[in-house]
């Protein structure tokens, strides 16, 4: 299946981006989805979750980079305007060109979205770090979603 994702035409904002994370070490993917699901059966991860994943990646790699994809670029800039090493990936890439650029980070922490968790798959590296929010829907626990090596993040 992996081999059947392969981009044959990008924008230039993708290969600004690609630029951005191949020069990177350690680059995490951070993918904060808000959007349609404020609201929703799902709950949002709060600031608690993402600064919690953020402080267990700095302190075990000093040289952390991070890559935030988001549909609500606003408010990661907001949010995080403090954090250094980090870059913002454009919401003008079209969704698919933001998979591809989340695959070729070397980490993760995932929001409870499906998106993000595509993201991850992709990058096949047997050695990638992937942490991921202890409840994915607000009435249910189904955990067919995590994968055996995921690090579970409590989510606050």
């Amino acid at each position: 299946l992996i081999k059947e994702f392969v981009l044959r035409k990008v924008s230039d904002e993708f290969i600004k981006a690609k630029r951005e994370i191949s020069n990177m070490d350690d680059a995490v993917c951070i993918h904060i989805r808000r959007g349609d699901f404020v609201g929703s059966n799902h709950e949002v991860c709060d600031m608690n979750y993402y600064r919690d994943c953020i402080n267990y990646f700095t302190e075990r790699k000093p040289n952390t980079s991070f890559v935030f994809f988001s549909d609500d670029v606003q408010w990661v800039q907001s949010m995080f305007s403090d954090l250094q090493n980090s870059y913002i990936v454009s919401e003008n890439i079209i969704d698919y060109e933001q998979m591809m650029l989340m695959s070729l980070c070397k980490h993760y922490i995932l929001s409870n979205s499906s998106f993000g968790w595509w993201g991850q798959y992709l990058n096949a590296d047997k050695n990638k770090t992937v942490l991921a929010p202890s409840r994915w829907y607000i009435d249910s626990y189904d955990r067919s979603i995590y994968q055996d090596n995921w690090v579970v993040m409590e989510k606050r």
